[in-house]
C-alpha cells in the first residue's frame, strides 16, 4: 500500500503524507454519526446463601436514600427482587419500582412457596438494577446510571413475625457485555 522510499527524500516523505492524508479524509467522511442508546451494563447486588427451614421467610429489603448529592436529580429505581437456589434457577421474582425516599421488599416464605422437605433449603438474594428515573419528570437518563439502592437480607421466624437473622453484607457486580465482570462491596 503506501511505503517510505529513502531513495525519493523529502519529495518522497511528503507525497506519502498528501497519500495518508486523503486516506484519513476518506474515512472520516464515511464516518457515520453516533446514536444514542440504552446502555447494555447491569449491575447487581448479590447475597450469600442462606439456609431456609420450615417455619421461616426470607425477606428481601431494598431502600432507596434519594438524592445523595445536592447536583445530582433524584431517582427511582425499577428493580427486580430475586430469590434463586444455588443452581442460580430462579425461585421467585419480584419487579418494584422504589421512589427517592422509599423502600420496598419481597419475601419467600419456605412452607408456602418452597416444596415440602426435610432440612434447610439453601437460598440467596439478589437485587437486579433494570432502569433508573429522573424524578419528578419520568425521563429515563440516556447514560443508564445505578441508583444506589441499599439492600438487606432478614430471615424471618414465620410463628413470632421476629428477625432471626439480618443481614447487610451485599458484593455488587457490574457487567459489562464483552468485558470481564468487576466486583465490589458495598
Amino acid at each position: 500500500m503506501f511505503s517510505i522510499n529513502p531513495r525519493k527524500g523529502p519529495a518522497g516523505t511528503k507525497m506519502l503524507f498528501a497519500k495518508l492524508g486523503a486516506v484519513v479524509l476518506v474515512g472520516l467522511a464515511s464516518v457515520q454519526p453516533a446514536r444514542a442508546q440504552q446502555s447494555s451494563f447491569t449491575q447487581v447486588q448479590i447475597f450469600g446463601t442462606a439456609g431456609l427451614t420450615a417455619g421461616q421467610t426470607m425477606r428481601l429489603n431494598v431502600v432507596n436514600p434519594g438524592v445523595l448529592l445536592p447536583s445530582k436529580p433524584t431517582l427511582s429505581c425499577q428493580l427486580q427482587l430475586v430469590f434463586v437456589n444455588p443452581s442460580g434457577m430462579a425461585l421467585k421474582t419480584e419487579n418494584v419500582t422504589v421512589a427517592p425516599g422509599q423502600s420496598a421488599s419481597a419475601e419467600l416464605n419456605r412452607d408456602l412457596e418452597i416444596a415440602a422437605g426435610d432440612g434447610s433449603v439453601p437460598v440467596r438474594a439478589m437485587v437486579r438494577n433494570l432502569q433508573v428515573i429522573i424524578e419528578p419528570s419520568g425521563v429515563v437518563p440516556p447514560d443508564s446510571s445505578f441508583c444506589p439502592i441499599v439492600p438487606s437480607v432478614e430471615i424471618v421466624d414465620n410463628a413470632t413475625n421476629k428477625t432471626q437473622v439480618i443481614v447487610t453484607d451485599a458484593k455488587t457486580f457490574t457487567t459489562i457485555p464483552g468485558v470481564a465482570t468487576a466486583g465490589g462491596q458495598r
